[in-house]
C-alpha cells in the first residue's frame, strides 16, 4: 500500500488492458511524432496500449515493416496471411512469452509448430517471422546454451 494520490484504472469488460506511462523525450521510437510523445516532453502521459501496429513493440512493429518488404519483393515464407495489426500482435504474444530460445549469432528464436512458423527476435528494434520446417528451427538453436 502507498500513500498518496492514485487512481484506479478499472476497466469494464472481459478484455485485459494494458496501460503504460511515457514521460520525456522517447528517443528514436516508432511513433515519436505522436501526439502522446510530443505531450510526454512536457509531462507524463497515460495510454491505453490497444494492440496492433499503434500498441506494439517496437520489435514487432519493425517486424512486421520487415515482412512486408519481404513479402513485397515477392518472399512467400513470410507470408503469413496476416494483416498488419494481428501480425503485430502475434509478434508480440512470442516476445512477451518469456520462452524465446537462444539463437547462434544472438538474439531469441521461437517455433510455431502449428503454423509451421519460425519468430526471430535479434534485438530491441529487430524482429521477423517465416514458414520453415521444425528442423531448420532446431538447426538454428545455440547448443551451448
Amino acid at each position: 500500500m502507498h500513500d498518496g494520490w492514485m487512481w484506479d484504472l478499472t476497466v469494464p469488460g472481459n478484455n485485459d488492458h494494458d496501460f503504460y506511462v511515457i514521460a520525456g523525450n522517447p528517443g528514436q521510437s516508432k511513433n515519436c511524432d505522436h501526439a502522446y510523445y510530443r505531450l510526454a516532453e512536457v509531462a507524463a502521459v497515460l495510454v491505453h496500449n490497444s494492440g496492433g501496429m499503434e500498441g506494439c513493440s517496437d520489435a514487432a512493429y519493425q517486424g512486421v515493416l520487415h515482412i512486408r518488404d519481404e513479402v513485397a519483393k515477392g518472399n512467400v515464407s513470410h507470408d503469413l496471411g496476416m494483416g498488419d495489426d494481428d501480425l503485430a500482435d502475434y509478434l508480440d504474444t512470442y516476445a512477451n512469452s518469456g520462452t524465446g530460445k537462444p539463437l547462434k549469432g544472438g538474439g531469441v528464436g521461437w517455433s510455431d509448430a502449428s503454423r509451421g512458423v519460425m519468430i526471430i527476435q535479434r534485438g530491441e528494434y529487430s524482429m521477423t517471422a517465416f514458414k520453415t520446417s521444425p528442423d531448420n528451427f532446431l538447426s538454428r538453436l545455440d547448443p551451448s546454451r
